[in-house]
């Protein structure tokens, strides 16, 4: 028997994220999160302890914090450098998450619509494929930081060393040009 206006609601499909643990990345990945919640997604954000994100009233009961454990102090960022932390903390998450995102497909399987997560938390494409899950990666990075990384590759594969020590000036044709029309900015 059905009562009038007692319907029962669908089921929101949902959304895993997982931000990387540095200020600004965590604030675009949030402002995705409630924008995909005003569309009727569920949302479950996945962080680590380094830099946790303390959630605030602001979100709702259909927002889910689940943290994963790692093992890195926040003096590994001082001592190995920003490219070596990266990949350590890539290499620490990297099981502890396949684990979180099995115990979330247990519970949830058929409510899981992607992960989204930040394009420096690499480990995660790994996880959502094995759990067959799509994977979207989140970028807060203007383009031309993200031209001048792409290159990187082709530097190495030609054998350029960063620095260029006595080179003044370095001319590299295939590098991606970056159009930019100046009238559209206000200085």
């Amino acid at each position: 028997m059905q009562v009038l206006g007692m319907e029962e609601k669908p089921a929101r499909r949902r959304v895993v994220l997982v931000p990387f643990p540095a200020q600004g990345h965590i604030s675009p990945l949030m402002q995705l999160a409630k924008t995909l919640y005003l569309k009727g997604f569920s949302i479950t954000v996945v962080q680590t302890k380094f830099n946790y994100f303390s959630p605030s009233d602001k979100f709702t009961h259909d927002f889910q914090f689940v943290t994963i454990p790692e093992s890195l102090p926040e003096s590994d960022f001082k001592n190995l450098g920003p490219i070596q932390f990266l990949f350590k903390l890539n290499k620490e998450c990297k099981v502890s998450f396949k684990d979180c995102l099995g115990q979330l497909v247990l519970q949830q399987s058929n409510e899981i619509s992607c992960v989204i997560y930040d394009e420096f938390m690499y480990f995660a494409e790994a996880a959502a494929k094995e759990c067959k899950l799509p994977n979207i990666i989140f970028s807060t990075t203007s383009v031309t930081a993200f031209a001048c990384r792409s290159v990187f590759d082709k530097l190495y594969a030609n054998n350029v060393q960063a620095p260029l020590k006595g080179t003044l000036k370095l001319s590299v044709s295939w590098f991606p040009r970056v159009a930019i029309r100046l009238k559209q900015h206000c200085f």
